[in-house]
């Protein structure tokens, strides 16, 4: 979600927005989901190897952002962006013969990105100084604009990894691998390029990661 050019484009002329005795509202919501159940086994009197593999990643982005080329004039904004994101695979393998070699691998990843941002998205050189201009002035006729810059970006982040293996035979090899990852980039920031007038300015960026695995033979 945003207002203004698009981050990696580069602005043409700038366009006003007024809402003076408005608040200004930029919010991205996202909720993605990797589940994958991987199951399988093998049967012989013989040699009977059998492996699986449960895989299952998130990378993607989500943004909310007033971008470059914008003189956005207003009573307050708020940017905010929440992206959660769940990632959980399972894989079962399971055998029965003389001699069995079971594998099980299950993996979790997410390495996603969530930025809320003003001007210039981070890394990148703006097109001008400045490119992106706030003015943000309480109005009198509105008490619930007052004059502020909110900028909050929030994570939830959720990995879980589960590798299960078992059989029956005289003799049996078993590896249960998993694995579990949770991560990427978590940020909230005024940009190169900003030209902001505020009442006051508040930023956060919080990141809540669980990732956890578990073994079962």
């Amino acid at each position: 979600a945003y207002m203004g050019t698009r981050a990696g484009t580069a602005p043409g002329a700038a366009v006003t927005i007024g809402a003076t005795n408005a608040e200004a509202k930029i919010e991205a919501v996202s909720h993605s989901d990797a589940l994958v159940t991987a199951e399988g086994g093998a049967l012989s009197l013989g040699i009977a190897i059998a492996g699986f593999l449960g895989e299952g990643t998130i990378n993607g982005s989500t943004l909310a952002y007033v971008g470059e080329g914008v003189i956005l004039n207003a009573g307050e904004l708020d940017i905010s962006v929440d992206a959660t994101d769940n990632a959980d695979v399972d894989t079962i393998a399971v055998g029965l013969g003389t001699i069995s070699g079971q594998g099980a691998k299950a993996t979790a990843s997410i390495s996603s990105t969530t930025e809320a941002f003003t001007g210039a998205r981070g890394g990148a050189t703006p097109a001008a100084d400045p490119t992106t201009t706030i003015n943000l002035t309480a109005p009198l006729t509105n008490l619930n604009a007052d004059g502020t810059l909110v900028i909050g970006a929030l994570s939830n982040q959720t990995a879980f990894a589960d590798a299960k293996g078992g059989g029956l035979a005289l003799l049996e090899v078993a590896a249960m691998l998993p694995e579990a990852t949770a991560g990427g980039v978590v940020r909230a920031y005024v940009g190169s390029g900003t030209d902001l007038n505020a009442v006051s300015l508040s930023i956060t960026a919080d990141e809540i990661g669980r990732a956890s695995c578990r073994e079962r033979v």
